[in-house]
């Protein structure tokens, strides 16, 4: 088979040689002869022979330069690849050359790449989401707060002129929703704040557990089922983490493996120096309904009307108000949704 394979492939190969123990190269031309080989430089010098079968081909790269290497460990360099394909008696490297060729099967295989990597940040983050959130303390949550409140009271927020009999009532009525949390939803400190300003009415709540209520809101009805049912929904929001829960998904995997790997500083200073990424949070949609479902619950154990929800999301179709949080927190579904979800809720709370 060797002496079929040499009639089938070029007699002389050009290349260099790098001989034992030197790192020189010197051109030379490897002669192939039946089952033997001969390596003659350009001063017609026998540099090495052997026989053919001691050769050793080594894998090929692409279209980078093929090596032999001699039964003496000199190592023979040639850019002729169709030439060392042909010399190769086994025939294994030239298969093997051929099977790192571009193939329609690729196609195939970069696809499912694609569709992994797809895989893991569809579900994988969702996983290392949850183990951020797991991991943040209470007092990193209340240091977002207390920079996001503080740029919000520089650019868009003002003092409450709520007085101090209505914000003590609240605040009463807050503390009677916060009383009924059980052991595993006190996890965060709650508070209360009110602001005025050009945002309208509404109400938001931070990762760190600070609930915000705006002057137009609080003046928008005088049910204080309404209004307790709103502080409810915002509290459901901090019980479920949505907001930490938002700005890991916002900031990446890169944040969160930082988190995991404790490797924190750029990334703490990102977000509590820039409170301005809350901004940009969207509660989802699945979100916004489990907040509703724990309003109902919460407000039905602090001895509020649950159906205070659905007055307040009706008095807000009355007055054309489409939504009542702030664009920048939400992507509330519609209010009719809400209020089918909210009533059929109520249809299955134990009486009192």
């Amino acid at each position: 088979m060797t002496r079929d394979l040499f009639h089938s492939a070029p007699a002389k190969i050009a290349g260099h040689l790098m001989p034992v123990g030197s790192s020189r190269m010197i051109d030379a031309v490897l002669h192939a002869e039946p089952g033997r080989f001969r390596v003659i430089d350009t001063a017609q010098a026998l540099q090495a022979s052997g026989p053919m079968a001691q050769l050793r081909f080594e894998a090929p790269i692409g279209r980078a330069p093929r090596r032999l290497t001699l039964p003496d460990g000199a190592v023979f360099e040639t850019t002729d690849l169709a030439a060392v394909d042909a010399l190769n008696p086994g025939r294994a490297v030239k298969n093997l050359h051929q099977s790192e060729a571009f193939r329609p099967r690729l196609i195939g295989f970069v696809i499912l790449a694609i569709l992994a990597a797809i895989a893991v940040w569809r579900f994988g983050l969702a996983l290392l989401v949850s183990a951020a959130v797991w991991i943040t303390p209470p007092q990193f949550a209340r240091v977002i707060d207390d920079q996001t409140l503080a740029m919000f009271d520089r650019l868009i927020l003002e003092p409450t002129t709520l007085d101090v009999q209505e914000q003590a009532r609240l605040q009463a009525d807050f503390a009677a929703l916060t009383a009924t949390l059980t052991a595993d939803e006190s996890h965060t400190p709650l508070r209360l704040e009110f602001r005025a300003g050009p945002m309208g009415p509404n109400a938001f709540a931070m990762p760190g557990g600070t609930v915000v209520l705006t002057d137009d809101l609080v003046q928008l009805t005088d049910d204080p089922d309404m209004v307790a049912g709103v502080m409810g929904h915002e509290i459901g929001h901090v019980i479920h983490r949505h907001s930490l829960r938002q700005i890991y998904r916002a900031l990446g995997i890169a944040t969160l493996v930082g988190f995991l790997a404790g490797e924190t500083g750029p990334i703490l200073e990102a977000i509590l120096l820039e409170g301005n990424l809350l901004l940009q949070l969207a509660y989802s949609r699945a979100h916004e309904f489990e907040a509703d479902a724990f309003a109902v619950e919460i407000t039905h154990r602090a001895g509020f009307d649950p159906a205070g929800m659905i007055r307040f999301f009706e008095h807000l179709i009355a007055q054309g108000l489409s939504d009542p949080m702030p664009s920048w927190g939400s992507t509330h579904p519609p209010h009719d949704e809400r209020i089918a979800a909210i009533r059929a809720q109520i249809a299955t709370l134990p009486a009192r």
